[in-house]
């Protein structure tokens, strides 16, 4: 029997938790009670959800600290919340050997370094997530217009981080008309674009050897028809109009392919990608003045 509801707080946007809560309340496990409900924040990390911040619903949300999420602690780390005396007592033991306790335990202290590193990101989280959240909004705008995409959303009272920008192309683009629309941005625009997240219970042979043969068509659809153009908090205005303009071009070309037309698009010229890259992009703030 079910135990637990692990939910992924996708990309920067909450799961919308209460609904989730509210499933756990009504689906008790007969031994154990409700069921537990455990957020992976790792990529939402002072996100927002109905007015409170991602990690504050449900039995324990976790966070990751590693170099590619929103704030770091040098490399590696993570924080746990929760509001359970238990589990909490539980995790201070183990984290530290075990030490004075009846469980065993492991070592999974930080440094004094890295918790200093990590005070400041903390200190500095909203002001890194309100660059990222402007880009990402900014983004949203210049390709409002691409009908062909559905683009990162946010519902009323969430706020999202946009720790990616993944888009979705139309249910017949799925596969092989999504992978050249990928290459062609890589290729000839030379765009950081990459196919970021397939279906978790493919791809994993722990999951995989568990989940009983069942299938999951919803999600294998959606991992054949999404995609994740760069998007920092550091890149200029420029730059993200760069990339927007590249993603309208190349949609357009994938439309025009897909009709049997010629690829004549008008938004934004093929032959701009044969620019020098450090031409275009050498008003980008150099990442040193920020760190």
């Amino acid at each position: 029997r079910t135990r637990a509801i692990n939910v992924t707080h996708m990309n920067g946007l909450s799961a919308p938790m209460d609904e989730l809560l509210e499933i756990a309340q009504k689906h008790p496990h007969p031994k154990y009670g409700p069921l537990k409900v455990i957020g992976d924040a790792a990529r939402a990390c002072g996100g927002e959800y109905k007015g409170t911040k991602v990690g504050k619903k449900g039995w324990m949300n976790i966070f990751s600290f590693h170099t590619m999420k929103l704030m770091t602690t040098l490399g590696e780390g993570g924080m746990i919340t929760t509001d359970d005396l238990v589990l909490n007592e539980r995790l201070r033991a183990t984290r530290m050997w075990g030490a004075n306790t009846d469980q065993w335990g492991v070592n999974y202290k930080m440094t004094k370094v890295q918790a200093a590193a990590g005070q400041v990101q903390l200190r500095r989280l909203d002001e890194m997530n309100a660059a990222r959240y402007k880009k990402g909004q900014q983004r949203s705008e210049l390709l409002n217009d691409v009908s062909e995409l559905a683009l990162p959303f946010e519902p009323p009272g969430y706020k999202h981080t946009y720790y990616l920008y993944t888009c979705m192309v139309p249910r017949e683009w799925a596969g092989n008309r999504r992978d050249r629309l990928v290459t062609m941005l890589q290729k000839d625009y030379r765009v950081g674009c990459g196919i970021l997240n397939p279906p978790t219970y493919q791809m994993r042979t722990f999951v995989r050897k568990r989940t009983l043969g069942q299938d999951l068509p919803l999600s294998n659809e959606i991992g054949t028809r999404i995609f994740t153009p760069s998007l920092h908090p550091l890149m200029s205005d420029r730059d993200n109009e760069y990339i927007a303009a590249s993603v309208s071009d190349a949609v357009e070309r994938i439309a025009l392919e897909s009709a049997g037309e010629p690829q004549e698009t008008t938004k934004y010229k093929y032959d701009i990608a044969l620019k020098d890259t450090q031409e275009l992009f050498s008003d980008s703030p150099k990442t040193k003045e920020k760190l």
